[in-house]
């Protein structure tokens, strides 16, 4: 089947998880940046043995325009992973999302709770206070590139081409982080080309130059760290000095060194080069340090707004023995503090953990404390007898959602409120099914982290039964 073409194609809707689909027979087929209400010649281009009902295809014609297509904004969008819903309003893009958990918890048999409206992102565009660049001599070409003979065809700097992970798209704008980032990406990429040092190559495991990472703080901070896939000095030195000489905004500098392709994650040593060795972010009366490896949600303007909801969910009174579960460097134990009597954060990165004792001191915050280890083993091993019972639960587990060791002992805790902040509702919902032998689903609010992307975040209230 890979290989054919349907003519005269139409995108029926969206999945859950946002991916535009179309039936052709019996099989559904995925098509990248289509639209629904599109008409479209479509070429499939992968199917799944394991499942003969799927398949994925992309748009060669577009026959009839949907209702609600409009033109992107960015010109490396047709290719370009970063974005899926460029083509789609903005008001539509929230209409989708919201459309995506109802449909979700109405699937998963939840009907009696407070589903409320989503809550938009301030920012449309440059929304993003961090992103990483990858650096490659292996570049993916589109076809106008291809077709161009005086093209530029050196090694690239720039976004991992979907489905393609050893290819790297070379980009020239991008409209999800400031603009400066970009400038500093495309300059390093022409110093190193000036200066002949090698571009990483994932397949061999060799190479120099390799991805270079912006954090964006508050107050016009601006931190680089650059990633080097081995340890030539000369050539670092050449590379920091660089940068420190010609963005002097880089309030903060470090690097890595990377040999291997898995690098990216491994616990790899930051070393600083100059500069301060963090930036910071500030939320109400509140400042956060955060260094290289220090989690912060991308999206700083509506981090805020996504604390204070799950605040309010949270319904403190100053009587409230709160645990943060999945704290990190500490955001959400230290905002909701002063609304309680005391605060417990558990998260498995010490480093995080060590980072959210900083800030707790920054802010002279003493009624949280935070604890390191794997969430499961602490909660086996009785924390909750250590620090007391709990009132509130605060959770904002990775995409993966919550281990089931982790779901029993919530189930055994007593708390009389959950709070369930998910970058994946898809795994709420089952976690939530899992609760409900002691808790029932107040209410839940999408809201969106991630403009021009399918990605929504729920937040979600849990009451415990009356027994």
């Amino acid at each position: 089947m890979p290989g054919i073409v349907v003519p005269d194609f139409e995108i029926l809707h969206l999945t859950a998880n946002g991916i535009p689909f179309g039936m052709h027979h019996d099989i559904k087929v995925f098509v990248d940046k289509g639209v629904p209400g599109d008409v479209a010649d479509v070429q499939v281009v992968k199917s799944f043995p394991k499942d003969k009902t799927l398949a994925t295809g992309k748009i060669l014609s577009l026959k009839k325009k949907s209702a609600l297509r409009i033109d992107p904004f960015c010109k490396h969008f047709i290719y370009c992973g970063g974005c899926q819903w460029q083509n789609i309003s903005y008001d539509d893009q929230l209409k989708f999302k919201q459309q995506q958990i109802e449909q979700l918890f109405l699937k998963a048999g939840d009907q009696h709770f407070q589903m409320m409206p989503i809550l938009a992102s301030p920012l449309q565009k440059h929304f993003r206070n961090r992103v990483t660049f990858t650096f490659s001599n292996r570049r993916w070409m589109s076809p106008v590139e291809l077709n161009d003979k005086n093209g530029d065809r050196r090694p690239a700097g720039g976004f991992v081409l979907k489905g393609n992970n050893d290819r790297i798209m070379n980009i020239e704008e991008c409209f999800l982080t400031d603009e400066f980032a970009v400038q500093v990406m495309k300059g390093l990429r022409e110093f190193a080309l000036e200066n002949d040092f090698s571009f990483y190559d994932v397949r061999h495991e060799t190479g120099f130059l390799r991805t270079l990472t912006i954090r964006f703080g508050d107050g016009g901070e601006v931190m680089a760290i650059v990633g080097f896939g081995n340890d030539e000095m000369d050539k670092i030195e050449a590379v920091m000095n660089f940068l420190k000489s010609n963005f002097p905004s880089l309030v903060s500098l470090f690097y890595t060194i990377r040999p291997r392709k898995d690098g990216m994650r491994s616990e790899t040593p930051h070393i600083h080069f100059a500069g301060k060795e963090f930036i910071e972010y500030k939320m109400e009366n509140l400042v956060f340090r955060t260094g290289p490896s220090s989690f912060y949600q991308t999206n700083t303007l509506q981090t805020q707004e996504l604390y204070k909801l799950a605040r309010s969910f949270a319904g403190l009174t100053g009587e409230e023995t709160v645990y943060d579960l999945y704290t990190g460097t500490g955001t959400i134990a230290l905002f909701v503090s002063h609304l309680a009597k005391k605060v417990i954060g558990i998260d498995n990165a010490e480093q995080a953990i060590e980072d959210a004792k900083i800030n707790a001191t920054i802010n002279k915050i003493k009624n949280v404390s935070f604890v390191s280890g794997d969430l499961k083993d602490m909660l086996a091993a009785g924390i909750f007898d250590q620090f007391g019972k709990p009132d509130v639960i605060i959770t904002d587990p990775p995409r993966a959602g919550m281990h089931r060791d982790g779901i029993k002992k919530l189930l055994e805790s007593g708390a009389r409120r959950i709070v369930y902040i998910s970058c994946n509702p898809n795994t709420q919902v089952r976690d939530i099914r899992n609760l409900s032998l002691k808790y029932s689903l107040i209410k839940s609010q999408p809201v969106d982290m991630f403009p021009q992307t399918s990605h929504v975040e729920n937040v979600v209230l849990l009451e415990r039964n009356e027994s």
